[in-house]
């Protein structure tokens, strides 16, 4: 699993580089200079004017879009990203050289691919928001802190993944329709060009669900089992839905009224020797008071995380989760640079906000000059000096601290770095990519011995639905509440499989006949 390659900074030389930054205004240069060349070779005629809506689109981008999605790191370059990038280019360049054997003009492949590409991307994203809206979306805008700007951050943000290849696939075919309605190319023999590419991207997309921890499979106990680091999809989905134990064999459940209670501990385990056991009713976790098992649950899982609590002006708490800062964020000129912002010592004992970066997630959270860090993951803060040490100190082991209802001291149990792993499960993105690979080989293998267009986007059809229903088989990240018993996906691959039966019918009552290469 590495879901974020490497962090392009917030800033150079103290300036910003997103929003209305340094890269905003090479986009501003480079546009006029653009312009101004295409109007001088051939004045301000319609293909002048084209590229106004693209170099729109892209300011828009560079000034609204780069920033929702820039973290306290920097923008993350993302695994799942990188895989999509690769995979939509190698799909391309396939159908590209597929084209030109068959005697079809390349260039009307790539300008079918932008016609497929991009409603593809919208139908995947689309499906995927609708399917996840209650659970990862809404909470967005919301959740204490939520906002519109994080809504539509959220909804954007293709690169950390989340993407259904069936609402892909629908996206495409719209595509494809349009660019057939457009330019009268053959419908079918156009699909057979497309279909061994959609799965050569497929086999390398699977890869990026792999990096990024999505798509996962269900408990494992076979050789090529696999496990994903705390605080992944998979870990959560254990914890969370599945009730897996978080530390030292520690579960929670809820109580009578708001009341948690942990409902197991693991024998001899630092917990139970810290005086943790089953009934004992939980009040507060690292500073925060419960009010369900299940927030209980979700604390545990952010120890990884710095979790500070900041006093506003007028009294009113901020609650910013953030990761651990680099070892070079450390105390310079008596304050503490921690990402976007600067903290130094205030009279009276207490650590203040002295400077936000402009245009940083922090500014863009709330956090402002003056405003006093309270806590840190639920330790007192009282000076940068104590700071410094606490957020070093987080680098090599991360903390609960748990407040018992009849017991004054609260327990604090330390975890050593690395955060312990999720349980084994089924590597369901590798059997994925491993059967998109063999059907894209079978697709080409079977293109010199078709007799009719259609025939590989027939053959895809009928064997890949097959394939992915049986994967959805194993898989546990979807709900299973589609139809009796089954996820989105097998209900739509239930679908397909129809459509490729009267696929099917239709081509074997049509002449053997191929337009390209026949």
């Amino acid at each position: 699993m590495l879901q974020t390659i490497l962090y392009i900074p917030n800033e150079i030389g103290g300036w910003p580089l997103f929003g209305f930054g340094i890269l905003l205004a090479v986009w501003a240069v480079g546009s006029v200079c653009l312009l101004a060349r295409l109007v001088r070779h051939q004045g301000f005629n319609a293909d002048t004017k084209s590229y106004l809506p693209v170099l729109g689109i892209l300011g828009a981008a560079i000034a609204v879009v780069l920033p929702a999605l820039c973290d306290a790191r920097g923008l993350p370059i993302r695994g799942y990203g990188a895989m999509i990038l690769l995979a939509v280019v190698s799909g391309l360049l396939l159908a590209a050289y597929r084209a030109k054997r068959v005697g079809v003009d390349p260039e009307m492949i790539f300008a079918l691919a932008f016609w497929m590409i991009l409603p593809g991307i919208f139908g995947a994203r689309a499906v995927y928001v609708t399917e996840y809206w209650n659970d990862q979306f809404w909470p967005a805008y919301a959740s204490p802190g939520g906002s519109l700007g994080a809504l539509l951050g959220a909804i954007i943000n293709v690169a950390a993944g989340g993407l259904v290849v069936y609402g892909a696939f629908f996206g495409g075919v719209i595509g494809m329709g349009l660019f057939w309605w457009r330019h009268r190319m053959p419908l079918l023999a156009t699909a057979d060009l497309a279909a061994p590419s959609m799965l050569l991207g497929l086999a390398l997309g699977r890869v990026g669900c792999l990096l990024n921890g999505c798509c996962y499979g269900g408990p494992c106990d076979l050789p090529w089992k696999i496990t994903f680091p705390w605080n992944s999809p998979v870990h959560n989905h254990q914890v969370m839905k599945e009730g897996s134990p978080t530390v030292d064999g520690l579960t929670f459940r809820d109580g009578p009224g708001e009341r948690v209670v942990v409902d197991a501990v693991q024998a001899a385990s630092p917990a139970a020797r810290a005086g943790l056991a089953s009934g004992a009713e939980v009040a507060e976790i690292n500073g925060v008071r419960l009010f369900s098992a299940e927030q209980a649950r979700s604390i545990v899982l952010g120890i990884d995380k710095l979790h500070f609590v900041v006093r506003r002006e007028d009294g009113q708490k901020l609650y910013w989760i953030v990761d651990d800062p680099s070892a070079a964020d450390a105390v310079a000129g008596g304050s503490l640079n921690i990402f976007g912002m600067s903290v130094a010592d205030r009279a009276g004992g207490n650590c203040a906000i002295e400077r936000v970066r402009f245009q940083s997630p922090e500014a863009a959270f709330g956090l402002k000059p003056g405003q006093v860090i309270e806590s840190v993951s639920g330790r007192r803060v009282q000076g940068v000096a104590q700071l410094a040490e606490l957020l070093e100190e987080h680098r090599r082991k991360a903390w609960l601290r748990i407040a018992l209802a009849d017991r004054a001291a609260p327990i604090e149990l330390t975890v050593q770095r690395p955060l312990p792993r999720s349980q084994p499960v089924h590597p369901t993105q590798l059997y994925s990519t491993i059967d998109a690979s063999i059907l894209c080989f079978l697709l080409l293998a079977y293109d010199r011995f078709r007799r009719r267009d259609g025939e590989l986007t027939a053959l895809m059809i009928t064997i890949y639905p097959i394939s992915r229903f049986l994967v959805e088989s194993i898989r546990t990240d979807e709900a299973k509440n589609w139809g009796p018993g089954l996820s989105i996906s097998q209900s739509i691959s239930l679908g397909i499989l129809a459509a490729a039966i009267a696929l099917w019918i239709y081509l074997l009552r049509r002449p053997a006949k191929l337009a390209f290469g026949g």
